[in-house]
C-alpha cells in the first residue's frame, strides 16, 4: 500500500502478486488477506488500462473486501469498480457504486473510505457538466473550498485540491491555478508521481481555460514525463473529453529521445477513437465487458426468483458485495436500471 501512495504502482504490482503466492503457499490463500492484494491489483490494472485483469481482480476482493477489508482496501475496491462502469458509459451505475462504498464506509465506521469516495462521486459529477451536484456534494462533506498552502490540514482538505479544483475549474481557472502551485511543489518534494499528474493536469486544464495554451501544454508535457516511465495510462485517459485539445498540440518529435514520446504518441492514437477512452489492448473494455458471462446469465436466471440478493448471494457461494457488482455489469449491459427491468429485457431478448 506504501508503494500504491508514493505511485509506485509498478512495484506495488510485483509485492502484490509475491503476496498472493506466499498466501497460496502458506494459508491455502486465505481470502481476507487475498481480497486486499486483488483489490490492489484491480486499481492498478485498470491504472495501466489493463482492463481484462482488472475485471478479474476486483470479482476476487468483492468475495471478502466488504466485510474484511481495510480501508485502503475498501476505496481501491469501490473507486475501480466505479471507473469501469464508467469506462462503459455507465454513469448511473458508476454513481451507484460509490453511493454504496460510501455507505458501508459510514456502516463500518470508516470516514476516509465514505470522504474520498465522496470526492470521487465529486469529480464524476463535474466531469458529466454536472456542476451544481458537485459543489453540493463537496459542500456536505467540507471540500467546496481550495486549501491556501501546501499541504492539507485533515482529510477533507487533502480531497478539495483535487475535488474543489475539478468544479472551480469552469468558473475560477485562476484560483485553481493559484492553489495548486504549492501543492504541485509538495508532490515533487515528496515524489508522490501519481498525485503529482493528476495535480499537473488539473493545472494545464485550468491554464487552458483561460487561454494560457504554451503554460498548460509545458505542464502536460511534465506530466508526461512523470508517467511515462511508471506506465500511468487511465489517469490521463479518464480526463480525455477536456484533454483532448492539448494533447492534439502536442507535437512528439519535440519530446524525441525521452520516455513521454511514444506516450504522446500513444495518446494522441487513443483519443482519436470514437469515445476518446478506449483500450489499444483485444481485452479493453468492449471485450471484457460487453457480453454477459456465464456467472451473470446464471445470476440473471436467479432474478426470476423471489430470493432477495443475499439470499441469491448464499444460494451460489459468492459474497453479497460480489454479487452487487454483477448485478450492475448486468443491469449496465441489458441498458436496464433494476431487476425487474432485467427481466424484462432478458426476456425480450430470449434470454430467459
Amino acid at each position: 500500500m506504501l508503494h500504491l501512495k508514493r505511485g509506485s504502482y509498478l512495484e506495488a504490482r510485483q509485492v502484490c502478486m509475491s503476496g498472493l503466492e506466499l498466501l497460496d503457499r502458506r494459508l491455502h490463500g486465505h481470502p481476507a488477506h487475498a481480497g486486499l492484494l486483488h483489490a490492489l491489483l484491480a486499481g492498478i490494472a485498470y491504472e495501466f488500462d489493463d482492463i481484462g485483469p482488472a475485471v478479474d481482480h476486483i470479482e476476487r476482493a468483492m468475495t471478502s473486501v466488504d466485510e474484511y477489508g481495510p480501508a485502503d482496501a475498501v476505496v481501491v475496491a469501490y473507486l475501480t469498480q466505479a471507473r469501469l462502469q464508467r469506462l462503459r458509459h455507465d454513469e448511473a451505475s458508476a454513481l451507484a457504486i460509490l453511493k454504496e462504498g460510501q455507505a458501508l464506509g459510514e456502516r463500518r465506521g470508516l470516514r476516509r473510505v465514505t470522504v474520498t469516495l465522496a470526492a470521487e462521486e465529486c469529480n464524476d459529477l463535474a466531469r458529466a457538466g454536472r456542476y451544481e451536484e458537485a459543489r453540493v456534494v463537496a459542500t456536505r462533506f467540507g471540500f467546496n473550498q481550495l486549501p491556501s498552502g501546501k499541504t492539507a490540514s485533515d482529510l477533507s482538505s487533502d480531497k478539495a485540491f483535487r475535488a474543489a479544483s475539478r468544479f472551480l475549474l469552469q468558473q475560477a481557472p485562476r484560483l485553481v491555478v493559484q492553489a495548486l502551485g504549492g501543492a504541485i511543489e509538495y508532490c515533487q518534494q515528496r515524489n508522490l508521481a501519481h498525485r503529482w499528474v493528476e495535480l499537473l493536469l488539473l493545472r494545464a486544464l485550468a491554464h487552458k481555460q483561460v487561454g494560457e495554451w504554451d503554460i498548460a501544454l509545458a505542464d502536460l508535457q511534465t506530466a508526461l514525463a512523470i508517467a511515462a516511465p511508471r506506465q500511468y495510462l487511465r489517469v490521463m485517459l479518464d480526463e480525455a473529453n477536456d484533454l483532448r485539445a492539448l494533447i492534439d498540440r502536442l507535437d512528439p518529435e519535440r519530446l524525441r529521445g525521452s520516455e513521454a514520446a511514444p506516450l504522446a504518441r500513444r495518446l494522441q492514437q487513443l483519443m482519436r477513437k470514437p469515445d476518446g477512452q478506449g483500450s489499444i489492448d483485444a481485452q479493453g473494455p468492449a471485450a471484457a465487458m460487453e457480453e454477459l458471462t456465464k456467472r451473470e446469465v446464471a445470476i440473471l436466471k436467479r432474478l426470476e426468483s423471489d430470493l432477495s440478493n443475499r439470499e441469491i448471494a448464499e444460494a451460489i457461494f459468492i459474497s453479497e458485495g460480489t454479487l452487487k457488482w454483477h448485478l450492475h455489469n448486468i443491469y449496465g449491459k441489458l441498458d436496464v436500471k433494476n431487476r425487474s427491468g432485467a427481466m424484462t429485457r432478458a426476456r425480450a431478448l430470449g434470454m430467459l
